[in-house]
Protein backbone atom coordinates (compact mmCIF):
# COMPACT_ATOMS: atom_id res chain seq x y z
CA UNK A 1 0.00 0.00 0.00
CA UNK A 2 1.44 3.63 -1.03
CA UNK A 3 0.92 6.53 0.87
CA UNK A 4 1.84 8.83 -2.36
CA UNK A 5 -0.84 11.15 -4.07
CA UNK A 6 -1.96 9.68 -7.46
CA UNK A 7 -4.50 12.08 -8.25
CA UNK A 8 -6.09 15.42 -7.58
CA UNK A 9 -9.91 16.67 -7.25
CA UNK A 10 -10.54 20.57 -7.18
CA UNK A 11 -12.41 22.83 -5.82
CA UNK A 12 -13.28 26.38 -4.64
CA UNK A 13 -14.03 27.29 -1.29
CA UNK A 14 -15.73 29.95 0.04
CA UNK A 15 -15.95 31.05 -3.60
CA UNK A 16 -12.18 32.33 -4.23
CA UNK A 17 -9.86 29.87 -2.65
CA UNK A 18 -8.50 26.75 -5.04
CA UNK A 19 -8.08 24.17 -2.87
CA UNK A 20 -7.14 20.50 -3.86
CA UNK A 21 -8.10 16.54 -2.69
CA UNK A 22 -5.33 14.74 -2.69
CA UNK A 23 -6.35 11.14 -3.91
CA UNK A 24 -4.23 7.84 -3.33
CA UNK A 25 -4.59 5.11 -6.13
CA UNK A 26 -7.81 3.44 -4.81
CA UNK A 27 -9.07 6.94 -4.72
CA UNK A 28 -9.53 7.92 -1.46
CA UNK A 29 -9.31 11.26 -0.10
CA UNK A 30 -5.89 11.63 1.65
CA UNK A 31 -6.16 15.11 2.55
CA UNK A 32 -6.48 18.86 0.88
CA UNK A 33 -3.77 21.70 -0.26
CA UNK A 34 -4.57 24.75 0.44
CA UNK A 35 -3.23 28.31 -1.42
CA UNK A 36 -0.15 29.90 0.62
CA UNK A 37 0.39 33.15 -0.75
CA UNK A 38 3.49 33.46 0.76
CA UNK A 39 4.85 31.10 -1.48
CA UNK A 40 2.74 30.86 -4.35
CA UNK A 41 2.48 27.72 -3.99
CA UNK A 42 0.22 24.99 -2.44
CA UNK A 43 0.85 22.90 0.70
CA UNK A 44 -1.03 20.39 3.09
CA UNK A 45 -4.02 22.50 4.97
CA UNK A 46 -6.43 20.13 6.19
CA UNK A 47 -8.68 23.75 7.96
CA UNK A 48 -10.17 23.01 4.47
CA UNK A 49 -10.92 19.45 4.18
CA UNK A 50 -14.09 18.85 5.78
CA UNK A 51 -15.63 22.22 3.65
CA UNK A 52 -14.49 19.94 0.42
CA UNK A 53 -15.96 16.65 1.84
CA UNK A 54 -18.93 18.02 3.63
CA UNK A 55 -19.71 20.43 0.51
CA UNK A 56 -21.29 23.03 1.80
CA UNK A 57 -18.72 25.78 1.53
CA UNK A 58 -17.37 24.24 -1.87
CA UNK A 59 -17.78 23.73 -5.02
CA UNK A 60 -16.08 20.81 -7.41
CA UNK A 61 -14.50 21.75 -10.20
CA UNK A 62 -12.65 21.29 -13.70
CA UNK A 63 -8.42 21.85 -14.05
CA UNK A 64 -9.26 24.41 -16.13
CA UNK A 65 -11.27 26.45 -13.89
CA UNK A 66 -9.42 25.68 -11.20
CA UNK A 67 -6.08 27.12 -12.88
CA UNK A 68 -8.14 30.10 -13.54
CA UNK A 69 -9.29 30.47 -9.52
CA UNK A 70 -5.76 29.68 -9.07
CA UNK A 71 -4.20 33.08 -11.55
CA UNK A 72 -7.03 34.88 -9.64
CA UNK A 73 -6.15 34.04 -6.23
CA UNK A 74 -2.37 34.48 -6.47
CA UNK A 75 -2.58 38.08 -8.14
Amino acid sequence: MSDEIHDFRYFIVDDSIPVKLALDAQGRSMGTLGPDKETGAFKIEMKYFADVMDGDNANEVDLSHFDKACEAYFK
